[in-house]
C-alpha cells in the first residue's frame, strides 16, 4: 500500500457523539458546544487526525489536555516537528496515569509503596524496563489536582451513569467500582496522597524524559487557553493528532486512548482480575479527573 492510499485508508475513520457528560465541577467547555455544520466539521476532523501508531515501539502517554505544545523540554520549538509528534493520551501522562490506576487496584506491584512519590517511581522503573516512555507537561490539571481527582471523586451515581453512556453494564462494573473507591479512599486515611507536589512531578519527568516533557499554549484567561468543544475517544492502537487537528479547525478537543492503555494494565497485572481491575481503574481516574476540570454536559465522541 502506497502512503497515498494508507493516508487516504486512515481519513475514513468514522466519529460520531456518543454521550454527555454527566458530571463536572469546572468550567472548561461551558461556551464551546457545537451545533450544525460546525459541530459536523468537527467531527470530521476528530476522524482525519487519527493515525496509526507504529507497531514497533510504545508512543508516550500524553495528558489528555487539548491545548497545541508549543515546544518540549529538550529544546523541540519546530512547529513542523511538533505537528509530526506521536503520542498516545491518558490524564496526567503516562506513569502518573497508570500509577493512579495500579493504586486505586491495590495492584501487587504497588502494594507495599508508602507514598506516591514512592509508588511513583516504582512504576517508572517497571515502565522503563518494558519500553513504555513517561511524558507529562507544564501546568498538568492532572497532576495539580491529583489530590482532588480522589479524595473528591464523582458521585457513585453519576459515575454509572458516565460508564453506562460509554457502553458499560452498569451492573457488571458497579463492584469493582465500589473496590476501587474503597481502595483509594484507604490510602487517602493512610495520608499516602499528601506530599505530592506538581513541581517534583514535573522535574522528575523533565530529567528523565525531557523529549516527553510539553509546554502547551497557555492563555491569561479563567480556562488557561483550555477551549475544548469535547471528549474524544479514540479507538484501536491508534493516536489522534492534537496539533494538526487544532491547526485546521482552530478548535480543540480532549483525548483518551484506552485500548493501548489496556495492554500495558496487561503487562502491569499480576492476574486477570488485577489487570482488568487497573484497566477500569484508569477509567474511573480519567473521568475523575476530567470532572475537576470541564463543566457539565460536555459532548463525548467516539
Amino acid at each position: 500500500m502506497s502512503g497515498e492510499e494508507l493516508e487516504m485508508q486512515e481519513q475514513t475513520v468514522q466519529v460520531a457523539e456518543v454521550t454527555q457528560l454527566p458530571f463536572g465541577v469546572g468550567n472548561v467547555g461551558a461556551d464551546r458546544h457545537l451545533d450544525g455544520a460546525d459541530k459536523e466539521a468537527y467531527v470530521g476532523a476528530l476522524g482525519r487526525h487519527q493515525h496509526e501508531a507504529p507497531s514497533n515501539l510504545w508512543l508516550p502517554f500524553d495528558c489528555m489536555d487539548e491545548r497545541p505544545t508549543i515546544s518540549l523540554a529538550d529544546g523541540t520549538t519546530d512547529p513542523e516537528a511538533l505537528v509530526r509528534r506521536k503520542a498516545f493520551q491518558l490524564a496526567g501522562g503516562t506513569v502518573l496515569a497508570f500509577t493512579k490506576a495500579g493504586v486505586a487496584a491495590n495492584a501487587a506491584f504497588l502494594r507495599d509503596a508508602k507514598s506516591m512519590e514512592e509508588a511513583y517511581q516504582t512504576t517508572y522503573d517497571l515502565l522503563s524496563k518494558l519500553g513504555v516512555p513517561d511524558a507529562a507537561h507544564a501546568g498538568c490539571g492532572a497532576s495539580t489536582h491529583m489530590q482532588n481527582s480522589v479524595m473528591k471523586p464523582i458521585g457513585s451515581e453519576r459515575l454509572l451513569t458516565a460508564f453506562e453512556g460509554l457502553g458499560a453494564k452498569r451492573d457488571e462494573i458497579a463492584p469493582a467500582l465500589d473496590r476501587l473507591a474503597a481502595n483509594k479512599q484507604r490510602r487517602v486515611s493512610e495520608g499516602f496522597y499528601d506530599t505530592w507536589t506538581p513541581a517534583w512531578h514535573a522535574q522528575f519527568v523533565t530529567e528523565r524524559n525531557p523529549e516527553n516533557f510539553s509546554n502547551l499554549q497557555i492563555e491569561e484567561d479563567d480556562v488557561h487557553g483550555h477551549y475544548a468543544s469535547g471528549v474524544l475517544l479514540v479507538q484501536g492502537d491508534r493516536y489522534f493528532a492534537k496539533n494538526a487537528f487544532v491547526a485546521e479547525t482552530g478548535r480543540m478537543a480532549f483525548a483518551l486512548t484506552f485500548d493501548p492503555a489496556d495492554r500495558v494494565a496487561h503487562m502491569l497485572g499480576a492476574t486477570d482480575e488485577e489487570r482488568a481491575l487497573i484497566s477500569l481503574a484508569i477509567r474511573d481516574d480519567s473521568l475523575n479527573v476530567t470532572n475537576h476540570i470541564v463543566a457539565e454536559g460536555l459532548e463525548v465522541f467516539a
